[in-house]
């Protein structure tokens, strides 16, 4: 069946998006661990004491540098703003990426699981109504007794109609005798409803008319699974367009953060430097 077959094929689907993402995020930590950052600055202590001239152009060059790597750190920071309301706009906050795919993915699987049992359900109790219906009618063809309460109700019926008939022009029967015939129809269409009623109850059409309410029951509750499960899917859908932004805002956080560390880092060794060859002027 359909949904069988979309269960089956959407589940290597879903379990490669998640081990892409994870495979990808251990393959970028590890690119970042020993990542160069173009640009740096070279600093070492002097063997002699700097001049003014010399201390102001290393001055220089140190502002310079730095102002590079600022540039490029707020170059990073605006791109990733801008991919992260892309990506929060467009679906969730690259925070609850991944975590939102598990949750969406688990309640497909479920939706999916839920469609399958239905449908199951759904024709076994359409086969179970088939078998019913048709030994039903088999025994309420067979009742002799129905047939013969059926015979009274249709006697009554035409004598009804012959007292009314002599009671209307002639005057031959009297009022008290057509609602007489009347009462005595009635009487026998109540017994024959009475019987049937009874009948039903034993050749099973109660339990049919139940079997068929589970059945319309089962149809809705198809149709709210399909709405939720095309909705998920659209979701996933979604997810797989932003994986490279995804994994774009993954390479910029750790680019912002080997940047600062690289400043921090340059800052910390030219006040070594300096602090040093002030010592030495000393």
């Amino acid at each position: 069946m359909r949904t069988k077959r979309s269960f089956f094929v959407i589940l290597p689907v879903l379990t490669a998006v998640l081990t892409v993402l994870c495979i990808n995020s251990t393959r970028l930590e590890a690119q970042f661990d020993d990542m160069p950052i173009d640009g740096g600055g070279v600093y070492h202590r002097q063997t002699r004491p700097m001049t003014q001239e010399e201390a102001d152009q290393a001055n220089e060059e140190h502002e310079e540098e730095i102002s590079r790597f600022r540039e490029r750190l707020d170059r990073t920071a605006q791109d990733q703003m801008q991919i992260y309301e892309r990506l929060t706009d467009a679906f969730v906050p690259p925070e609850a990426f991944e975590a939102t795919i598990q949750r969406i993915t688990e309640e497909l699987i479920d939706s999916q699981v839920e469609m399958v049992g239905l449908e199951a359900r759904s024709g076994a109790t359409q086969r179970a109504i088939e078998r019913l219906t048709i030994e039903a009618e088999d025994r309420i063809a067979d009742d002799e007794i129905s047939q013969a309460m059926e015979q009274i109700v249709d006697l009554r019926g035409r004598q009804v109609e012959r007292i009314q008939a002599l009671y209307g022009p002639n005057n031959i029967s009297s009022q008290s005798e057509v609602d007489e015939a009347r009462l005595g129809l009635l009487e026998a269409e109540i017994a024959l409803a009475k019987h049937l009623r009874e009948q039903r109850g034993t050749t099973g059409i109660d339990v049919i008319a139940a079997m068929n309410r589970q059945l319309l029951d089962g149809e809705i509750r198809m149709a709210e699974l399909e709405v939720r499960a095309a909705m998920l899917q659209a979701s996933l859908d979604t997810a797989k367009e932003l994986l490279p932004a995804i994994q774009e805002y993954k390479v910029n956080t750790l680019r912002l953060d080997a940047i600062a560390q690289e400043i921090a880092k340059m800052d910390a060794l030219f006040r070594e430097v300096r602090a040093g060859d002030l010592t030495s002027e000393r």
